[in-house]
């Protein structure tokens, strides 16, 4: 009857998750090495905009999903991965969020920040983190309630409170429409005045691990390609401490391809400054594409 429709049509042991994200970010990772080295000859294929897909993307992403779906898809997972675009919706069932190579044009002109990113999203909300830095050989990982790692050491954000004291990440995306030209140029200077420093990654994993880390202390970005830039972001940064909240202050929501999220009193004051740039400019991710899903390649991110 009904009691039987109500009870999950899944397994979840979190513990079995974060060691296989592990080992499939590992395995990944020493792929984006070889291919990094030269070992894989890459041939760059074009995605819309100035975004760049590499062989090593899809190889990676082969690795990743190759090793998870076995192990998981049989338990009721779902996946959600960047060079598969998938296009269903999220749902509460648990959903893999993949980025085989977070920051691909970073990894194309060799500037280290590149990066595997796998997230487990239970309920839309992210319970398992995991961010690989295979240059730096840098592995961070979080699983809901129990804080944030670094190569196995605790991490916690730093504790700011001024911006003056605060340095603040954030990326413009692969995206040229003069609209959202604008929007980014206008909210950038919204942010500037007595802010202590910024900087720019080209990875939006690596931007929110370093805030985790106490790099740095706030992250904002306009625009990115999808879930699958934040999900394994979005545990690390909770159980280091930060917050995730929408541009304007409002809730997060890993859908939306935007982000602000840090220390809390930064992050504040960061969207205060934000909130009235954003309700004058209105829709900035105005492209061919249209909404939110798959068709985020119209104006998919550098940080992709």
């Amino acid at each position: 009857g009904m009691a039987a429709a109500v009870a999950p049509a899944y397994e979840l042991d979190l513990d079995e998750c974060l060691d296989a994200a592990i080992a499939a970010a590992k395995e990944a990772g020493a792929l984006i090495l070889a291919g990094a080295q030269g070992a894989l000859s890459f041939k760059v294929a074009s995605k819309v905009g100035l975004d760049l897909v590499t062989d090593v993307d899809h190889k990676a992403e082969e690795v990743i999903l190759g090793r998870l779906k076995p192990q998981f898809e049989p338990k009721g997972h779902l996946f959600i991965a960047e060079e598969s675009e998938s296009e269903h919706p999220l749902t509460d069932a648990p959903t893999w969020a993949v980025d085989p190579l977070d920051g691909t044009v970073n990894f194309c002109k060799g500037f280290p920040y590149s990066c595997v990113s796998i997230g487990l999203l239970h309920r839309r909300v992210a319970v398992v983190g995991v961010i690989y830095c295979p240059s730096s050989d840098e592995l961070y990982t979080a699983v809901e309630g129990r804080g944030a790692r670094l190569n196995g050491a605790r991490i916690r954000c730093n504790d700011v409170a001024r911006l003056e004291d605060a340095m603040v990440l954030t990326n413009i995306s692969a995206n040229r429409n003069a609209k959202f030209l604008d929007a980014t140029m206008r909210c950038f200077a919204a942010t500037m005045p007595g802010l202590g420093s910024v900087r720019s990654l080209g990875s939006a994993a690596m931007c929110m691990a370093y805030v985790a880390r106490g790099y740095a202390d706030a992250y904002w970005e306009l625009l990115v390609g999808g879930p699958w830039d934040f999900a394994a972001g979005e545990a690390i940064l909770r159980e280091a401490g930060g917050v995730l909240r929408a541009l304007d202050g409002g809730a997060y929501d890993v859908m939306s391809r935007r982000v602000l999220c840090g220390v809390a009193p930064v992050v504040d004051i960061l969207a205060s400054r934000l909130k009235p740039v954003l309700d004058e400019v209105g829709d900035y991710a105005d492209d061919d594409g249209g909404g939110a899903g798959g068709a985020g390649a119209a104006d998919a991110s550098a940080s992709s």
